[in-house]
């Protein structure tokens, strides 16, 4: 008579030797796998190296901007009240924005370094759409305060 623990027994012994035949031929479907993961950590890992190139260089342009930043406020220090309040709001909105700039490439290097690069894809895009405006802002600012004392 057959029962449910003898069809148990025998389908645990057909995928037995189903693995140890696999696993000697050509074809094997668990080194294939293997393979497929070992593949998947090598992208991981590419992709991972490129994010922190990106973090790099947005590291360097928020340098660049924020000293940028800093000689306008200087010189709009030194000039005293000779420059317009919407250019003086302006310049403090955009100095705002340079902070949260600094602070998002300071997390984006806290989640390079916990190795999720879907979080740190998603942060660089935001982080690099602020830098792009704050520059732009920055050339109009320095283009009106040239224009005014040119004037």
């Amino acid at each position: 008579m057959i029962t449910a623990a003898g069809i148990f027994g025998a389908g645990l012994m057909f995928m037995l030797v189903l693995v140890v035949a696999t696993w000697q031929t050509d074809f094997n479907p668990w080194k294939l796998w293997l393979r497929y993961l070992d593949e998947q950590k090598l992208r991981r890992q590419l992709e991972l190296e490129r994010l922190t190139g990106f973090h790099e260089r947005l590291k360097n342009a928020t340098d660049e901007l924020l000293a940028k930043a800093n000689d306008l406020d200087v010189e709009s220090k030194l000039l005293g009240g000779a420059l317009p309040t919407d250019w003086s709001k302006a310049l403090g909105l955009t100095c705002s924005q340079l902070v949260v700039l600094a602070d998002q490439t300071k997390l984006i290097e806290k989640y390079l370094e916990k190795r999720q690069p879907r979080t740190v894809r998603q942060l660089l895009s935001g982080a690099s759409n602020l830098a792009v405006k704050t520059g732009k802002q920055l050339k109009w600012l320095r283009y009106n305060a040239d224009k005014r004392f040119s004037d």
